[in-house]
């Protein structure tokens, strides 16, 4: 007698592509909102509604259960993308000072509207379940799809948090948790996008909407582990990533709070950290760490030097970039520091390259009689790639820094009106450097994870 699939991987397996489907319609709907595409309303829609068709469709094939994982993932996608529709469910007043005089309410048939897309959500999810034929993954891991979930957020995170910084909008709304003085779920979208929008408000503020996804996103792997998993140390490490995650967000509204330059700093090199964090974990929780091979009493050396090149190239990066972080935070104030954090930045980066291709083409070629196990090879390529990438990023953001001067302190609140524009390259360019950075910081952390010697 042939029983019925779990129904609880299938559930989980759902969560995550559900919060993986929403993660990427929160990216298209930043870059459609972005003040420089400003997309018409009718596309944008037509482009996330097939996302999120798309997301339903690759859950419900791998599932065994095509249903019940369609009908899942599309709720779960349609329940995050609240998040963003409440912005267009309230009252689009033309400016923050009509917000904060009126505040924010929500439409008179606003319920009707979620109510409607959560059910279409779920139903039209099911509809497609039943139909897709199934192509079962052989070796379901939630939990790591999950976490590859939760580590993936972060980097959005980072790049609109680099965009902050590198358009110097960090204090754009002035005050720490709310967005001048409302629920951040109900700032209207009238203020992130169009005529009376005003960039640097769009660009904080949806830094900060995408701080609540990443802590959704933790959330939810934490409380999956607790019901799902036994081991403890899994338990304490989804823990410690849901409070290091906590900290990050304490860091940004005392940042904003305070106005203080070394919070910011802070603030910065926090977020990449934990990103890695949540990159090594992820990495922990998936079947390619489990089923690495193990080490003979011959190949054991080689491993352990590995490991250990890994480990230093950690550091490196760690000073790497407190220097970076230093520098762009530190020359908006006139601090001498800043030249000397600079040229240290550029200086340490030729080692860096030395040592990410040096530990790239370690992971990528044979050990004795050992070829390197697939995600290890993938992460000394990934590590290669990205670091040149890096090299020539670095240099594009030094010229474009030189070029661009200093403008002073982060304009706040009140003075972004008057505030000159930062130049679009410049901007780009800083984004694309930091981002890319925090990238080799999370491939290096991988690195260190999947070098750890075990003995067979």
């Amino acid at each position: 007698m042939q029983h019925a699939p779990n129904p609880r991987p299938v559930v989980l397996h759902a969560i995550a592509a559900g919060l993986a489907t929403a993660l990427v319609m929160w990216v298209l709907w930043w870059f459609a909102h972005h003040p420089s595409f400003d997309v018409p309303r009718p596309l944008t829609l037509t482009a996330l509604v097939l996302v999120q068709l798309a997301g339903v469709t690759i859950a419900a094939r791998r599932a065994a259960r095509g249903s019940l994982a369609g009908a899942a993932t599309g709720f779960v996608a349609a329940a995050v993308n609240l998040l963003l529709v409440l912005s267009w469910l309230v009252n689009q007043p033309e400016s923050t000072e009509e917000l904060q005089a009126s505040g924010s309410t929500l439409h008179p048939n606003a319920a009707i509207v979620i109510a409607a897309y959560l059910g279409a959500s779920t139903l039209v999810g099911a509809a497609i379940g039943a139909l897709v034929p199934k192509r079962p993954p052989a070796n379901p891991a939630p939990l790591a799809c999950l976490a590859a979930v939760a580590a993936a957020s972060f980097l959005p995170l980072l790049v609109v948090g680099g965009t902050v910084t590198s358009t110097e909008s960090g204090l754009a709304v002035p005050d720490p948790v709310t967005t001048f003085g409302v629920n951040p779920f109900l700032f209207p979208l009238s203020l992130m996008a169009g005529d009376t929008a005003e960039p640097r408000v769009f660009f904080e503020h949806t830094h900060r909407l995408f701080g609540w996804l990443v802590g959704l996103n933790t959330l939810t792997l934490f409380v999956a582990t607790l019901i799902t998993d036994n081991r403890r140390w899994t338990k304490l490490a989804t823990l410690a990533l849901g409070i290091l995650v906590a900290i990050q967000g304490a860091l940004g509204a005392l940042r904003v709070g305070e106005q203080s330059v070394p919070l910011a700093i802070l603030h910065g090199i926090f977020g990449q950290a934990v990103f890695a964090y949540a990159a090594a974990l992820a990495g922990m929780l998936s079947p390619a760490f489990a089923n690495r091979p193990a080490f003979t009493d011959a190949t054991f050396p080689a491993f352990r030097r590995r490991h250990r090149i890994a480990l230093i190239m950690l550091g490196t990066l760690a000073f790497q970039l407190t220097m970076g972080a230093a520098f762009r935070h530190l020359r908006r104030e006139g601090s001498p520091g800043a030249m000397h954090a600079l040229w240290t930045h550029a200086g340490f980066s030729i080692f860096v390259v030395i040592l990410a291709v040096a530990l790239g083409a370690m992971l990528s070629k044979r050990t004795d009689d050992q070829a390197p196990a697939p995600a290890t090879r993938r992460i000394g390529k990934g590590l290669m790639h990205v670091v040149a990438l890096q090299f020539l990023l670095g240099w594009g953001a030094f010229i474009a820094v030189m070029m661009g001067g200093s403008r002073g302190p982060v304009p706040e609140a009140g003075a972004i009106a008057a505030a000159p524009d930062v130049p679009w390259w410049e901007a780009l360019v800083a984004t694309l450097h930091q981002a890319n950075g925090a990238l080799l910081l999370a491939l290096t952390a991988l690195a260190v994870t999947f070098t750890r010697p075990r003995r067979g």
